[in-house]
């Protein structure tokens, strides 16, 4: 399973110990007790250095009003010096902020650039954001092979949504050619991650027999 791109955890072995330190302080390791308060201390003086890791959690902390107090318009300032250094989950954050309208002018035109950044780097959670906006056409031209291109791509990393979504299109005949069965694998994988919509899935394509042409039904 891929873990949500917001709060990214890097990998002990490959950032330094200052990054750990600022690690102690979600998990209590150690003897450190949690404190997102004490987090927001360590990670702006981090930010203030210029870490792009630092920064995008700090956006975090603001979004969500950890340790904080809550402001979209705060979140996006460090949101935007994160993904001016190239970090992905900071280009995936600032592009939703966009499409969401959070903290700024809502752009879908806006939000496609920033999601493209992000899915240009590998990062699962752009990747099926883009295919989102293909799919309903919102800031660029509707293209439903382009939305199964970059639904591929997430759902090959595990993001549940993507798959639900891949399964759709392989149901549907929508960029692909319709295929009943392959809807299912999706759709299973989703499942076997513990997404409801995923097991919904599966038991309707049980319920009305895999492949015998009948359109499953699906919860809006």
């Amino acid at each position: 399973m891929v873990p949500p791109c917001r709060r990214p955890r890097p990998r002990k072995s490959t950032i330094h110990a200052g990054r750990v330190l600022l690690l102690w302080f979600k998990v209590k390791v150690n003897g450190v007790e949690q404190s997102y308060e004490t987090a927001v201390k360590w990670y702006r003086r981090a930010a203030d250095q210029g870490d792009g890791v630092a920064q995008n959690n700090l956006g975090e902390c603001f979004y969500y009003g950890d340790g904080i107090e809550q402001s979209y318009e705060v979140a996006v300032e460090w949101y935007r010096r994160a993904a001016d250094k190239g970090n992905s989950c900071a280009q995936f954050a600032l592009g939703d902020c966009y499409y969401h309208g959070h903290g700024v002018e809502e752009s879908y035109e806006i939000a496609v650039k920033w999601y493209r950044r992000a899915a240009d780097q590998g990062n699962p959670r752009a990747e099926a954001s883009l295919g989102n906006c293909y799919l309903i056409g919102h800031g660029v031209e509707q293209s439903h092979e382009s939305a199964v291109e970059y639904y591929c791509r997430a759902a090959d990393q595990g993001v549940t949504d993507a798959q639900i979504n891949l399964g759709k299109s392989y149901c549907r005949g929508l960029g692909v050619k319709q295929c009943y069965k392959t809807a299912f694998e999706w759709y299973r994988r989703a499942a076997n991650q513990g997404n409801a919509e995923g097991q919904f899935n599966v038991g309707e394509s049980y319920y009305y027999g895999l492949g015998d042409g009948t359109e499953l039904r699906y919860r809006s």
